[in-house]
């Protein structure tokens, strides 16, 4: 019988090379979604939230004449069709919900809770995509897959540390172990909306009752 390195064994064989230098382009754009919680952490929230509802507006409205305006699609996908999604063309994109739920969660939680709620999102979903993509083998729920998930679970919760101990958030333990196994799980589930919208929100609304008590 033929051994195989552990590399090789780990290796998702179903994804092309192509594939997966795609995948890190598009989660690498991202990246930049970490300017949210880290303005959160300088810039008062009320100065926050005005500017989150500004981008917010404007990706919501490009995302409208995508689907509306044929000629406005085209130019879009022309200039952005790399980083785009199939589903993504004529529908919402990650950057709207992501830039929505984030506007959402200003409001509705705590300010430790926000901050920690986006970083596993955003953390979390890059390092699923890239790491699940390459490796993942053990599929879960639909395109999901164990390897993907504990990726991005790691990516999460040291993100989680890493605001708490280099930014001082009040963030405990406690919750930094809890929220990234909820965003986790979250993530992997088919609740039929996009997770940037979904697992900082519902995540937020744990532990906000858990650690906080009230909204």
């Amino acid at each position: 019988m033929q051994k195989t390195t552990l590399r090789e064994d780990l290796k998702n064989s179903s994804a092309t090379k192509a594939e997966i230098i795609a995948e890190v382009k598009r989660k690498s754009v991202h990246l930049f979604a970490l300017v949210i919680p880290l303005l959160y952490l300088i810039v008062p929230q009320y100065l926050s939230m005005l500017i989150l509802a500004v981008f917010a507006f404007i990706s919501i409205l490009m995302d409208l004449f995508k689907y509306y305006d044929k000629r406005f699609r085209l130019l879009y996908v022309k200039i952005g069709g790399k980083l785009l999604r199939p589903h993504e063309i004529k529908r919402f994109t990650a950057s709207s919900y992501i830039l929505c739920s984030a506007l959402i969660a200003l409001v509705a939680f705590d300010k430790w809770v926000t901050i920690i709620v986006l970083t596993f999102i955003i953390l979390g979903d890059i390092a699923a995509a890239i790491f699940g993509k390459r490796f993942g083998k053990h599929h879960t729920i639909e395109n999901k897959t164990l390897e993907g998930s504990m990726a991005f679970f790691i990516a999460a919760y040291f993100g989680g540390i890493a605001f708490k101990v280099f930014a001082g958030i009040e963030a405990p333990w406690t919750a930094l172990f809890m929220g990234s196994l909820t965003a986790t799980v979250l993530e992997s589930l088919p609740l039929g909306i996009d997770d940037n919208l979904t697992v900082p929100l519902l995540t937020g609304v744990l532990l906000q009752l858990m650690y906080i008590g009230h909204f």
